[in-house]
């Protein structure tokens, strides 16, 4: 069952597959089952992150490679399940698994703000350079609530681009700019940069500048998989700053474990 697609359509309560597998007959035949979401076609163009070493072939636990999109746009909020380990027909309560998705990607949400003393005209672009792909290994956690998920193999950071209208209008209140799904940094985010394009007005009615300035993130609140932060940026004239840097508590899990169904021993 290589990288096998499970669906279920709107009306269907149950998650299906095709063609039907069955369990040995051999009651003391084990299988072991990994799982990964959104489903990738590898046989279609494009259809290669992530993308699955040695194929069948492989040993051991999954591990794949992850390559984040150049876009904002085209991010993906990528899953993975803690593996269900040595199962047999019995002990899968009549032929029946349940995943326990989980996020394997940090969410960063970026949020802007403007300084009293300065009218922001545009904000024009934004890009953050983070680990552009890494490898996956996802396992067993070591304790209860831990991730299953192990990066490595980081590659350089490569710019992702935010999708950000002309019309964005920065006030005293912060409002949000973007939101990515980044591969964690291999120590702290530190490394990882903020490059955020705009035209400001002094209030006196001066003509617009535009500005292009880069920051460097803190090295707190960590980058894990299934974290959520949040950074609110500062303009104010010619300065960009961090105002502030935190960890959100509304992501929640992957979902609550899902029933499949293999076919029964024969």
């Amino acid at each position: 069952m290589f990288n096998q697609k499970v669906e279920r359509t709107e009306n269907k309560a149950a998650w299906t597959y095709s063609p039907l597998r069955y369990w040995p007959n051999n009651p003391s035949d084990k299988l072991t089952f990994f799982a990964y979401a959104p489903y990738v076609d590898e046989t279609t163009a494009g259809g290669s992150n992530p993308a699955f070493p040695d194929r069948i072939t492989a040993k051991g636990y999954l591990t794949f490679t992850y390559t984040v999109p150049d876009k904002e746009a085209d991010g993906t909020d990528l899953l993975v399940a803690v593996p269900l380990m040595n199962y047999t027909y019995a002990n899968a309560a009549g032929g029946k698994i349940a995943f326990k998705m989980t996020h394997a990607l940090t969410r960063v949400n970026i949020k802007i703000v403007g300084g009293e003393s300065y009218t922001v005209k545009t904000v024009t672009a934004l890009s953050l350079f983070a680990p552009a792909s890494a490898k996956l290994t996802v396992r067993i956690p070591p304790s209860t609530g831990e991730t299953p998920c192990v990066w490595s193999d980081r590659t350089a950071n490569k710019e992702i681009q935010a999708g950000i209208s002309s019309s964005v209008n920065v006030t005293s209140t912060a409002s949000s700019l973007a939101t990515f799904y980044l591969i964690p940094p291999a120590d702290n985010p530190s490394s990882v940069s903020l490059k955020l394009n705009y035209t400001f007005a002094r209030s006196d009615g001066t003509a617009p500048t535009a500005m292009e300035k880069t920051v460097f993130l803190s090295a707190t609140p960590a980058w894990t998989p299934g974290a959520s932060v949040s950074y609110t940026l500062n303009i104010s004239g010619s300065q960009l700053t961090i105002e502030s840097a935190k960890e959100d508590i509304s992501w929640g899990s992957g979902g609550d474990p899902t029933e499949g169904e293999l076919g029964a021993s024969t």
